[in-house]
């Protein structure tokens, strides 16, 4: 075979013979006609997620074969034609049916709260300390001066006159003997009235709820059903026969796909155990203490009489000016007034656990003569071992109609 031109369309001599050289190849492709551009092929839907898959667009007919040639050398091969448009998306399939929720189980059962641990016993007051020793007598004052004499009475009738004798000297006077023992002290008086009941201290704090049982076990899971069958495939549309003009057969419909079988149901919760019965609440614990038209002295410490007593040992009252403590925890509030004579201050500091606590003290200064001098606190303090609680005052001049109010209580909470 002789060589060509291969960027001659036709490759032969005859119909080319500017570009071919010798002879055409056999077979030569030109003694065949030109076959027609072929038409289009649509593309196939995507298939939507889940649900069935979209139809396949059909595929563009095949265009007609071009009519023989004439016999002789072939002509050119026509250009391939254009692809056809891409097919429109098939629908998305619907969405498979939600399995059934289970039904939430019952909830679990609360712990019993623990038992309340006993208070301690109060601790014995201490012995009292033996009483001082009796101060030195002062020395005795000077003697006050001589009264003047009362006049004389009527003198009787003289009687001879005998010669006065001379006066003799006064005499020293005798040392002061020792003073004599102190008398016995007399009986006590009386206790005053009781004062007023204070009023009634808030209502202690309510009990802890006790612990909220376990969940009971999550049922098990309830198995996936089973995946729908595919369904069967379209059959192709049969291809036309070769004619002129004669086109191919369409491509038959893709078949629709199964269902998707449905999901099985969710297994039920396990029931969750009942909730246990409240623990009973203790009682509060709690006194108050109040003092009225009192007068308050510098740098000593204020009394206090019983207003509401504490009946559980916590909070005694064990001498005029003390507050005993059992160990715990304690809200303490207290107010004090007085009325100051001139313009001054006033300091109130209490005492507990060994030492003083200026930090929830109270403070008060006024700017003139006959003004009252108030103040309150109230905070929350820790007693790890019993302890005596009191009240210090503290005033350069004379504080009258004191009045002292106090409420304590015990908080429910171990240390």
């Amino acid at each position: 075979m002789n060589s060509y031109n291969k960027q001659c369309q036709c490759r032969c001599p005859g119909c080319c013979p500017g570009c071919c050289h010798g002879p055409a190849p056999e077979p030569c492709p030109c003694r065949v006609g030109p076959t027609g551009p072929t038409g289009p092929t649509g593309t196939t839907g995507p298939t939507g997620p889940t649900g069935p898959t979209g139809l396949t667009g059909l595929t563009g007919p095949t265009g007609p074969t071009g009519a023989t040639g004439l016999t002789g050398d072939p002509g050119p091969t026509g250009p391939t034609g254009p692809t056809g448009p891409t097919g429109a998306t098939g629908p998305t399939g619907a969405n498979g049916v939600a399995g059934a929720t289970g039904t939430a189980g019952a909830t679990g059962v609360t712990g019993p709260t623990g038992p309340t641990g006993p208070t301690g016993s109060t601790g014995a007051t201490g012995p009292t300390g033996p009483s001082g020793p009796t101060g030195l007598t002062g020395t005795t004052g000077p003697a006050g001066l001589t009264g003047p004499t009362g006049p004389t009475g009527p003198s009787g009738p003289s009687g001879l006159t005998g010669p006065t004798g001379p006066t003799g000297l006064t005499g020293p006077t005798g040392p002061t003997g020792p003073t004599g023992p102190s008398g016995l002290t007399g009986p006590t008086g009386l206790t005053g009235l009781t004062g007023p009941t204070g009023p009634t201290g808030p209502t202690g704090l309510t009990g802890l709820t006790g612990p909220t049982g376990p969940t009971g076990p999550t049922g098990l899971t309830g198995p996936t059903g089973p995946t729908g069958p595919t369904g069967p495939t379209g059959l192709s549309g049969p291809t036309g026969p070769a004619g002129l003009t004669g086109p191919t057969g369409a491509t038959g419909l893709t078949g629709d796909p199964g269902p998707i079988g449905p999901t099985g149901p969710t297994g039920l919760t396990g029931p969750t155990g009942p909730t246990g019965a409240t623990g009973p609440v203790p009682d509060d614990i709690f006194a108050s203490f109040i003092n009225f038209a009192a007068l308050f002295t510098n740098a000593s410490l204020i009394p206090m009489g019983i207003g509401v007593a504490d009946t559980t040992g916590n909070i005694v009252l064990t001498d005029p000016t003390h507050v005993t403590l059992a160990p715990g925890i304690y809200s303490i509030f207290y107010e004090v007034s007085t009325l100051l004579s001139n313009s001054s201050y006033i300091q109130v500091t209490p005492f507990y656990n060994g030492a003083p606590h200026i930090e929830y003290g109270i403070y008060f200064m006024t700017n003139s003569g006959q003004s009252s001098a108030f103040g309150s606190v109230s905070f929350i303090i820790e007693v790890p071992t019993e302890t005596a609680f009191s009240l210090t005052f503290n005033s350069p001049v004379t504080a009258s109609e004191g009045t002292l109010t106090m409420v304590i209580f015990k908080l429910r909470r171990d240390l």
